[in-house]
């Protein structure tokens, strides 16, 4: 290297004495002087001076000289000692001080990164190492990791400000460098001290900084030259310490700026890693290795599982799987937690209970110094599912009893099943490739093959039959379900076709065609005998409805008859003694009735014609209406009557009258068959679901009880507990089979437990529809006698009574008469018809019976409505049959209603009240339905017809001689006609009346009736 190059030798470099070399070295010229001086010294003064008392005298003088010599000689070696210490002392005070500075310097470099950014941190490091080196100049080069080229990256701000104005590229090989690049060639620091007359150097472009000095060190890491920095033009020559000082900060700026690097690109990486973590679509989490706990987890994990993020974290695997399968997680974790976790399927569940099938793929982490694994989920249920039923799919095709055959759209087969093999005989090798015309046998027409085609070429199904020939030559017959297979485009790409081998079929086809004619003789010949079965049994079926109907009908009409006349006996005056026989009567014949009614009910339900009604009602309302029903017979025995159950109170939507029905049937057994004690009815609920519940209807009595035997049979048709010729209870035993049958229909059941001699308890059980009561109390309404209504709206009006029995016209007619209306009769249809044309409106209702000679009540009713006077004409059926489909054939044939016999005035009274329309003449209906007056009407009120007025006077004269009551009501009822007629003398009789002075009062109407008279 040239001189200029060579590194100059500081002025502290050369050896320094110490201070005991000083003064060995002081002594050593001090006796060193001092020899030389006596040995000398005298010999000299000897040669020159011969006269002893001058040489004692100059010998005087030589030592005055001695000492004078001597101390300027300590003199001049003491000063320049003190001079060199001195200096020597100054420059390692520099020297420390320098190394203090840098050591400063070095540590305030990280912290000035932390606010400034990448090129103002370099800036400030040259700045750094300018102020240390006392330089003017700076500059910091990386190079390439091809170690061929640089990027100058930093000058200083004081080069830039006061120095360097030259453009420059910021990228050029190091070819083209100057010998500061030799810090890069040399792999070592360089010193130039004077670079102007260094050879080998570049000239400088115009406007870059002058270099007068220069310090170019390197910075190797990795075994490659990273970067390079420099400084120069320092006043005076650099040394040792401004070279180390450029090398402590070039490394100490790289090591920042790597480090800077390095955690920009850590955040950037995390912050990527971040993003990828959180927009994932599919679940992710991290979890601790030791405890299993979640440790993070991503959003559509969140989404995914329905767990919030907090609910999350305070979970751990544990939690996600189910919890048969808990225990066995740590066998499905490896031990080696830096071993990738294998894929697999998993049960996980979601927050709602739901099990997910999920794969996994895992590996180790480290998080937040925890030992962790990072999970990737994927769900995998509908790809499990979808995978499951293509498995069906390949076994059914696979295990499918009739061939399976795929081709190519070149007719190549692609793919054949086992029954393929079984059926041809070929195996799978031999005839994949080949064209399904292997098997053709040569019979098959040829229309087959076109049709086939031409199905194919338009992308339909086709059906059709091949005669075919197996491997081993023999032939065989294939029914085919040939279809095209489409992708999702609509493209076809494949033919499939499912063959049956009917070979066998067709022998037995032939086979069957043989019996098939003789078989449709015998089927003709079987069709007509149960023809005839059937026409046998319909008309079985008719004859017992026809039975029954006629039973009905001959026990019902002289019923009808026997308790009219019994009616309106025990309403005349009767002595104790009558009235108690004709109640016996009564009783009778409602006995006899309810026997009637039993074996009809029985017989509709095995017949399957009973319908069930709907209505709102309280329970209470069933019960109370049972109560009162049996409470007379309990009375008279004796018995104590209890009602209890916490469904009473319900409002329910059902069958009230077969509630009734069934729970009266067990209430009078209870009171039959209980000589002494009580008979309780209980109503409870026993199951609720939604709106319907099931109620329990209980009738327990302390009677005579019952064996198991007898209570198994109990609810069997015609069964009784006792049916010895010695019993002592009567009884068709039909009252409990009805009562299950209908509790059977109401979806529930009956049943009895019982203990002899000591009671029963019956039961049955009924599903009934919750409804709610009124929204408002109501009050009952006031009970209204239905004769004395009629009495009040009709009195005088006429109706047309229809039957062929004798007795029965005598009934009714009175019973209509006693209510003021006028009856004519008729014994057939043909007279009532012939009535009706002769008297033209005069009829305000017919009253029909149904059977009768000549014409009936049906034939008769479709001529009435032929006639103009019977189109609008009420007409009501009388009929001793109760049979629906009695009924059913009234209303067809035109009657307005229906009253079975044997008739019960009220229900004659109420339906007639129903149907008869206002009178034509003058009216005197002041009454309302329950037979208060109308407010305000006497003022405006017609004079009421003078007839009808005659004949309410007599009736309230009559009234008042036997019945108080009755005439007091009817006076209420026609108050405002009777004050229009009576006059002045209204007001005294309602004064009687008032007053109870019912004597005065019939003598006031007596006299007001005579003087009418007159």
């Amino acid at each position: 290297m040239p001189d200029a190059m060579n590194l100059s030798v500081p002025p502290q470099s050369r050896s320094e004495l110490t201070p005991n070399q000083v003064a060995l070295k002081i002594t050593l010229s001090y006796a060193s002087f001092a020899v030389l001086w006596i040995v000398f010294s005298d010999q000299v003064l000897g040669w020159l001076v011969r006269d002893p008392a001058d040489l004692v005298r100059f010998s005087t003088y030589k030592g005055g000289l001695f000492v004078l010599f001597t101390t300027a000689w300590l003199f001049v070696l003491s000063r320049r000692w003190l001079r060199q210490s001195s200096a020597a002392l100054l420059r390692e005070q520099d020297t420390i001080t320098q190394s203090a500075r840098r050591t400063q310097a070095l540590l305030d470099l990280p912290t000035a990164s932390e606010t400034m950014d990448e090129p103002g941190f370099m800036q400030h490091g040259l700045g750094v190492a300018e102020q240390l080196t006392g330089s003017q100049i700076g500059f910091i080069h990386f190079v390439n990791e091809d170690q061929e080229t640089i990027e100058l990256v930093a000058w200083s701000s004081g080069t830039l400000a006061h120095y360097c104005t030259a453009t420059f590229d910021s990228h050029y090989p190091i070819s083209q460098a100057g010998i500061w690049a030799d810090a890069l060639r040399q792999r070592h620091t360089v010193v130039f001290n004077d670079y102007v007359h260094t050879s080998d150097k570049h000239g400088l472009p115009e406007g870059h900084a002058r270099l007068d000095r220069l310090i170019s060190t390197p910075v190797i890491e990795g075994g490659l030259v990273r970067m390079m920095a420099g400084v120069g033009n320092k006043p005076t020559a650099y040394n040792d310490t401004d070279t180390e000082t450029m090398r402590l900060i070039a490394e100490a700026i790289w090591r920042i700026v790597r480090q800077r690097r390095a955690d920009a690109d850590l955040k950037s990486s995390q912050a990527r890693y971040k993003t990828l973590y959180n927009s994932n679509p599919f679940p992710m989490w991290v979890f601790d290795l030791e405890t299993l706990a979640f440790l993070s987890v991503n959003e559509a994990a969140i989404t995914h599982y329905g767990f919030s993020r907090d609910e999350f974290m305070a979970m751990t695997l544990h939690d996600i799987r189910p919890e048969h399968e808990r225990p066995f997680l740590p066998d499905v974790l490896p031990d080696n937690a830096t071993t990738p976790s294998q894929s697999g399927i998993y049960r996980h569940l979601h927050k709602n209970g739901q099990v997910m099938l999920v794969e996994i793929a895992a590996h180790p982490i480290t998080f937040d110094q925890r030992a962790a694994k990072m999970a990737l989920i994927q769900d995998v249920t509908a790809r499990e599912k979808t995978q499951e039923q293509l498995r069906k799919l390949s076994l059914a095709v696979t295990q499918s009893p009739e061939s399976i055959v795929i081709t190519n759209l070149n007719a190549q087969i692609e793919y054949v099943n086992e029954a393929f093999e079984r059926t041809t005989g070929y195996q799978v090798s031999e005839v994949l490739g080949q064209n399904p015309r292997i098997l053709h046998s040569g019979k098959t027409p040829k229309r087959t093959y076109e049709d086939l085609w031409a199905a194919m070429a338009q992308g339909n199904m086709w059906k059709g039959e091949f005669y075919n020939k197996r491997k081993d030559g023999s032939e065989y017959i294939e029914f085919a379900i040939i279809t095209p297979l489409r992708q999702e485009d609509g493209r076809i790409s494949h033919y499939v076709a499912v063959k049956e081998d009917i070979t066998e079929k067709k022998h037995i086809g032939v086979e069957l065609d043989g019996y098939r004619h003789h078989l449709e003789e015998l089927v003709a010949q079987r069709t007509q005998e149960l023809t005839l079965a059937r026409a046998g049994a319909e008309a079985a079926n008719q004859a017992k409805s026809a039975f029954l109907a006629n039973m009905s009908h001959e026990i019902r009409t002289p019923m009808n008859a026997i308790m009219g006349l019994n009616h309106l006996l025990r309403n005349d005056s009767a002595s104790p003694a009558q009235l108690d026989k004709l109640n016996k009567i009564d009783s009778a014949c409602r006995h006899l009735l309810t026997i009637i009614n039993d074996v009809l009910d029985i017989s509709k339900i095995e017949a399957g014609k009973i319908t069930l009604e709907q209505h709102k009602f309280q329970i209470a309302e069933v019960v109370g209406n049972v109560q009162t029903l049996i409470e007379s017979d309990a009375l008279a025995k004796g018995l104590a009557l209890k009602v209890s159950g916490d469904a009473l109170p319900l409002w329910v939507q059902a069958d009230p009258t077969r509630l009734r029905q069934a729970l009266l049937n067990l209430a009078s057994n209870a009171i039959k068959f209980t000589p002494q004690g009580s008979v309780s009815i209980c109503v409870s609920q026993v199951g609720q679901a939604g709106d319907q519940t099931t109620l329990r209807f209980e009738v327990t009595d302390t009677g005579i009880g019952m064996d198991d035997n007898t209570a198994r049979r109990l609810f069997k048709n015609f069964e009784q507990g006792d049916t010895s010729t010695t019993r002592q209870y009567g009884g068709t035993g039909l009252g409990l089979a009805i009562t299950r049958s209908l509790a059977q229909l109401m979806g529930g059941d009956a049943g009895v437990s019982s203990v002899l001699a000591h009671g029963s308890t019956f039961w049955f059980t009924a599903r009934v529809t919750l409804s709610h009561g009124p929204q408002h109390l109501q009050t009952q309404p006031v009970a209204t006698d239905t004769g004395q209504l009629l009495l009040a709206r009709h009195l005088g009006q006429r109706v047309l009574l229809v039957d062929d029995n004798h007795s029965n016209l005598e009934v009714v007619q009175e019973l209509l008469s006693r209510i003021g209306l006028q009856v004519d009769t008729a014994s057939d249809g043909q007279q009532a018809i012939k009535l009706i044309r002769e008297r033209g409106d005069a009829y305000d209702l017919v009253l029909m019976d149904l059977q009768m000679p000549l014409m009936d009540g049906f034939q008769a009713t479709h001529a009435l409505r032929a006639l103009p006077q019977g189109q609008a004409l009420p007409i009501i059926a009388l009929s001793g049959s109760a049979l629906a489909s009695d009924r059913l054939a009234a209303s067809a044939a035109g009657m307005n209603d229906f009253i079975a016999k044997p008739i019960e005035p009220e229900k004659l009274y109420a339906t007639m009240l129903a149907w008869l329309p206002k009178p034509h003449g003058g009216n005197f209906d002041m009454a309302l339905p329950d037979g208060s007056m109308k407010p305000g009407v006497a003022a405006t009120t017609a004079m009421p017809d003078a007839g009808l007025m005659r004949q309410l006077l007599a009736q309230l004269e009559d009234l008042l001689n036997h019945s108080d009551a009755a005439a007091l009501r009817l006076f209420q009822q026609h108050s405002a006609s009777l004050a229009l007629v009576l006059g002045v003398d209204y007001p005294k009789l309602a004064s009687q009346l008032q007053q109870f002075a019912f004597d005065e009062a019939c003598q006031t109407l007596r006299h007001r009736v005579r003087s009418s008279q007159t």
